[in-house]
């Protein structure tokens, strides 16, 4: 669910940005609905657990049914580039993520803030940790190294005379653009921030 999540905010804020406000509306009253009615159904005979398994099963329906594959579409991202570029180098981290949690949870009973934390902390250390070794790019790996050493942040100097500055510029060309916030980006800039944000640092 973790990494649902990290699909679903991204793809929702780029659909806010480039004023896709109603389909969001609708889909998060929709995920209202469905989430209220499981959690009557699941109040009676499991309690709060089954008002939080509930909420957690209205919330993957409308990530993985409605605002990814919409925001894909919208964004002209293909299911391949989807999978590629954002599923597959997740995998990995997130199981490690979730055996982390798992394993703490079971070492050190989380019975304090003080044990969430530590327990929380191991294993995002470990999912940065993993991503950073089998789920970033060599791309990313080289923009972050070249960050980390300059103590500044990320910069991206793949965009200069290259095959895809001249796609950004025949975009402007065609008038292939998108608005985002006040910035007229072409749709090969909208495609890159699409799926650079999908993609976790």
């Amino acid at each position: 669910m973790c990494l649902a999540g990290a699909c679903r905010y991204p793809a929702a804020a780029l659909l806010q940005s480039i004023e896709r406000h109603s389909p969001i509306a609708w889909m998060a009253l929709g995920t209202g609905v469905l989430n209220l009615g499981l959690s009557i159904a699941f109040v009676g005979p499991y309690g709060l657990e089954g008002v939080a398994t509930a909420t957690l099963l209205a919330s993957a329906v409308e990530i993985t049914v409605f605002v990814v594959p919409y925001a894909a579409r919208v964004l002209g991202v293909s299911w391949r580039e989807f999978a590629s570029e954002v599923v597959l180098p997740l995998l990995l981290p997130g199981a490690v993520l979730a055996g982390l949690v798992i394993a703490g949870s079971a070492i050190l009973p989380v019975t304090s803030l003080v044990r969430l934390a530590v327990v929380v902390g191991v294993a995002v250390t470990g999912y940065l940790f993993a991503y950073a070794r089998v789920g970033a790019s060599p791309h990313e790996r080289s923009v972050y190294r070249a960050a980390l050493s300059a103590g500044q942040g990320p910069q991206d100097s793949t965009i200069k005379n290259g095959p895809t500055d001249a796609q950004i510029r025949g975009d402007f060309a065609a008038g292939r653009t998108v608005v985002i916030d006040g910035w007229v980006l072409s749709v090969t800039e909208a495609r890159q921030a699409a799926l650079f944000s999908l993609t976790p640092a």
